[in-house]
């Protein structure tokens, strides 16, 4: 048995008991037998589960829904949003190019605006180029591609056309130059 605090009574009664993982990873901690754990999420067996604590820091955390799954959705359970991320297709959207030269576009799930105000960048598409370079990663010589442009949407829609706009000036217009200037 160890002592805690209790969350929910900030620190005004001590519990016991054994802490555990609920069957989404987060952290259960037994119920305070003075407040019985108000204001959080009770399991059968009267633990609280302190992921879904709503009075635990926001990281700016978001999921895809909506009727079209384009919609970004405030996530406030970090296991819940870790097992969201995790599924194959909910963070590349599109990818287009060969093995030299690429551009991607993934949904970040992390709200990427870091200073000043304005709506959340959920979004990123990057350009990037492989012109055989080479990094030493920890004694293993990978593979080093060079990134070319990186640009940071607050919507699906934004961020699709500005994939499409990343493809035309470093993979068509690119292209196009280059055969151009061949045939002068």
């Amino acid at each position: 048995m160890t002592e805690r605090i209790c969350p929910s009574c900030r620190g005004s009664k001590i519990i016991a008991g054994p802490c555990g993982v609920d069957e989404r990873g987060g952290i259960v901690l037994p119920v305070c037998p003075e407040c019985q754990g108000s204001g959080l999420v009770s399991d059968t067996a009267g633990a609280i589960s302190m992921d879904d604590n709503p009075d635990l820091p926001w990281l700016g955390q978001y999921t895809l829904g909506g009727e079209d799954g384009h919609t970004p959705i405030p996530c406030y359970s970090l296991v819940r949003w870790g097992e969201w991320m995790e599924e194959p297709g909910h963070r590349s959207l599109w990818w287009t190019g060969n093995e030299t030269k690429w551009v991607s576009t993934v949904f970040l799930g992390l709200d990427h605006r870091h200073f000043g105000g304005g709506p959340p960048l959920l979004f990123e598409s990057m350009a990037f180029v492989h012109e055989g370079r080479t990094m030493d990663y920890f004694g293993e010589i990978r593979p080093a591609a060079e990134t070319l442009d990186q640009r940071r949407y607050s919507s699906w829609d934004d961020a699709e056309i500005g994939h499409e706009m990343m493809v035309r000036k470093y993979l068509v217009n690119a292209k196009t130059r280059t055969n151009a200037s061949k045939a002068s």
